[in-house]
This record gives structure tokens, sequence and C-alpha cells, in this order.
């Protein structure tokens, strides 16, 4: 744990210094500034993201899951995809069972229990999961981070490059006055992001349709789960999250994390 904690202070000074820069506020970033990350796989191809929890379980959606388990592969400790780091396959898929598959995607939270276990490392590592009774305010800050594409698909093609982009928590209430007249009342598990500028937020213009399960860390723990978006490329919708400290015991019970 301590090793992660100084992985953590040394987060926020990477994000400050020069980087690659790629669409909006984004830059590339290795893997050992977000050894928690993992890319999902479905018949090899890659799905979604996911978060280290434990040596055993991902933290994901349940849409990056909707197969088979023996059809799904998780990689760790690899900024690039499908290549490097330790590959392990799904023994076990639990799914929330509440999930409800339109658009809000009610509940989008799942674990995928590994064969072999993690070995951690400084490119793999857990991280600490918000408590129940944490509640998140409007203005607090955190990080997502995923393989977006690095811009427009037309113009630049589908380069996913491993990324990171800081974000801004916004309030539940502005954010269903945002989406009301179009989808109805959120899920009581949703927590929202802002979108404020191309690249200034998940499900924007780096990140694609399949990002699902990007990680949102907030001082240090896992806040959120990127769930879904509208209008993906257009600043002012914001990120959709399930909020980890809502369904913090659905996870312990069905982890014991």
């Amino acid at each position: 744990m301590l090793r992660f904690v100084v992985l953590l202070a040394c987060l926020g000074a990477s994000l400050a210094r020069p980087q690659k820069r790629l669409a909006g506020d984004a830059f590339a970033v290795e893997i050992d500034k977000f050894p928690y990350q993992v890319s999902v796989y479905s018949f090899g191809n890659y799905r979604c993201s996911g978060a280290i929890i434990s040596e055993d379980y991902v933290l994901t959606s349940v849409h990056c899951a909707a197969f088979a388990r023996d059809a799904l592969t998780v990689r760790a400790g690899s900024a690039q995809l499908g290549v490097a780091g330790s590959l392990h396959n799904v023994s076990e898929i639990i799914e929330h069972d509440h999930y409800g598959s339109n658009i809000k995607r009610h509940n989008d939270v799942a674990l995928l229990r590994l064969e072999p276990k993690l070995e951690f490392d400084e490119t793999k590592q857990p991280i600490p999961l918000t408590g129940a009774k944490v509640s998140l305010t409007e203005g607090d800050k955190g990080v997502i981070s995923g393989w977006g594409t690095t811009g427009d698909r037309n113009l630049r093609g589908d380069i996913r490059l491993f990324a990171a982009v800081s974000v801004n928590v916004m309030s539940l209430l502005d954010c269903v006055e945002i989406y009301y007249s179009r989808f109805g009342n959120l899920s009581p598990g949703a927590l929202c992001a802002k979108n404020e500028r191309p690249g200034g937020a998940a499900c924007s213009v780096i990140w694609s349709a399949d990002d699902s399960g990007s990680p949102l860390v907030v001082d240090g723990k896992l806040a959120g789960i990127f769930s879904w978006g509208y209008k993906c490329d257009s600043p002012g919708f914001p990120s959709v999250f399930m909020e980890v400290a809502y369904y913090r015991d659905w996870i312990k019970k069905n982890s014991g994390v």
C-alpha cells in the first residue's frame, strides 16, 4: 500500500509536467503512473477498461462483460493494447443483479475474477476504493484514464494511446437537468463529470465508445467507473459514471474487498 501511496503522490506531478498532448486536455501517460488500469478484451479484441481492486478482481461495467467468460481476457501492467504486461483469463463474471441495459445503463457495475491472480509490481497495483459514506461534491477534481482515440477518427484514424485527463465532478441535480428531457431521471448510483471542451472528459473526442469501464479517481481513490454519455464529442453533455461509494456494499459482498 505504501508503494501505491507514493505512486499517487507522483501522479499529480506527472500530469503537471510537459507531456505529449493529445486532443483537448488529454496527455499520453505511462502505466506505472496508473498501475490500477487494465484493458479488457473479447475474443482477443479490445473491448473496455477496468480497475484492479485486488489480486483477484477487476471492477468494470456490465456491458463490457456481456460475453461468456471464456471469451474475455484482461491485460494488466501495460500501456499498450494487446502486448506486454500479463494476460489473464476470466474465471467468473459477477454482474449487478438489477442491471438495466437501456441507454442509461442502471447499475452498470461488474466484477471480473482473474485467473491466474495478479502479481503486484510497479505496473500492477490495486487502487483503494471510495468509502460507502463518502459523498463527492460539485467541483471535486478527478482523473480519468483509458485508451481513447487521439482525435477525429475521420481525419486521423483510430489511433489508441493510453491517456489521462483531469475532470471536475458536477452535481447530480445539474446532470439530471441536462439529460432529463431526453432520458428522464438518472439512476441513484450515477456520478457525473463535466465535459466542458473537446477532450475534456470521458466519452469525448479522445474517448472511443468502447472505452467504458474507465476509472475515475478522486483524491487517490476509485470514485467511479465510466458507463455512458451522449453526443460524446460535444462539450456540455456530462460523462456518466457508476459511483463506487453507492455500490461499495455490493462490491464488498461479492469480492471481499
